[in-house]
């Protein structure tokens, strides 16, 4: 990488001036990250964490919790949105309600762009079984798919934490 890239990148992150959280969410995935890591990390400062306690968090929601269960990125964006809009009162029965709409509300929109919240269902392969996965690698899936997850459930989660 170019001296000038790297001062330009400099700037971008520490300098006021941000990428936006698709690029971010991108490059965390391209960067071997799993899809909830790569969002999570892209929130992390937003949402008051640390990049490497937000990557932690995450690490293990990717393959659906590596049984082809509930997308990443779908965990992922629910996390932000339980750290952005959630409660921590045990009798905040609004908070608890308020919760409840921006789950249903993030994943009645993800599945109508996505048609499933499951990386078995998103795929058309269940990763927990070897030889679906590998046949998953081979088909490119995880460098098609999992990158429009990722898009889809950032959209949807910016849309709805801008809605208020």
């Amino acid at each position: 990488m170019s001296p000038t890239v790297l001062v330009f990148l400099k700037i971008s992150f520490w300098g006021g001036i941000t990428m936006s959280k698709k690029k971010v969410a991108a490059e965390n995935f391209n960067s071997s990250l799993n899809c909830c890591q790569a969002i999570v990390g892209a929130f992390a400062e937003e949402c008051g964490l640390e990049r490497s306690t937000a990557l932690k968090l995450g690490a293990c929601f990717g393959g659906g919790m590596k049984k082809g269960e509930v997308c990443g990125a779908v965990s992922g964006a629910l996390m932000v949105l339980g750290l952005k809009k959630g409660y921590f009162l045990e009798d905040d029965t609004h908070g608890k309600e308020r919760s409840a709409l921006y789950t249903q509300m993030f994943i009645d929109r993800y599945e109508n762009v996505q048609g499933a919240i499951t990386c078995k269902e998103i795929l058309g392969h269940d990763v927990s079984i070897p030889s679906e996965k590998a046949h998953a690698q081979m088909k490119g899936l995880f460098g098609e798919v999992c990158p429009k997850a990722i898009e889809t459930a950032i959209v949807i989660l910016e849309d709805i934490l801008h809605e208020e």
